[in-house]
Order: C-alpha cells, then structure tokens, then sequence
C-alpha cells in the first residue's frame, strides 16, 4: 500500500464526507469527555493524544490536525501547554455536566 496509512477519522471522511466527520468528532468528544479534567475544566495534552492515539489510531501530526479543525467548528478550545477545554455540551458522559 503506498501513501501514508490515515486512521479511522481520515477513513470516515473518504467514504461518508462531512456527515462521517462529524460523527467520528462526536465521537471524539464523548470519549474526550470522560478523561480526567483539572478544576478549571482542562484536559491534558497527555491524555488527549493518548485517547486519539489509542482510540482512533491516529499519529501526533493528525490528531493536531483534529484538535484545530475542531476548534475551528467551536466544539472545543485548545489552551498552549497545557490542553483542551471542551465547549459543547456532550450528552450521555455519564459524569452530571
């Protein structure tokens, strides 16, 4: 196979366009939604590339490519050095928010 391998969100844009991005980005955002959060509601780069990384199979360089293209639609914000802060509501999280 020649190319670079993408992973399940890249794959889900190839077959179903938009409307496959934005299940696998709410997808995301469940999953995201879960991982531990200090008090002002960050998320650690640490666990986020973890989650994509583990998850969705997706390298460094493409879960970047995630996170800004997700900022650009306002469903999260991306605070340097530190992580993510989501900016949606994410229903069935499980965790009262």
């Amino acid at each position: 196979m020649a190319g670079p391998q993408y992973g399940l969100i890249f794959e889900a844009y190839k077959n179903e366009g938009l409307r496959g991005l934005s299940v696998v980005y709410c997808k995301i955002l469940q999953y995201l939604a879960q991982c531990p959060k200090s008090r002002s509601g960050i998320i650690s780069f640490k666990d986020v590339f973890r989650l994509l990384s583990w998850l969705f199979h997706l390298n460094k360089r493409e879960s970047w490519i995630v996170l800004r293209e997700m900022q650009n639609l306002e469903a999260l914000e991306i605070i340097p050095f530190r992580g993510v802060r989501i900016l949606v509501d994410v229903g069935g999280d499980g965790d009262g928010r």
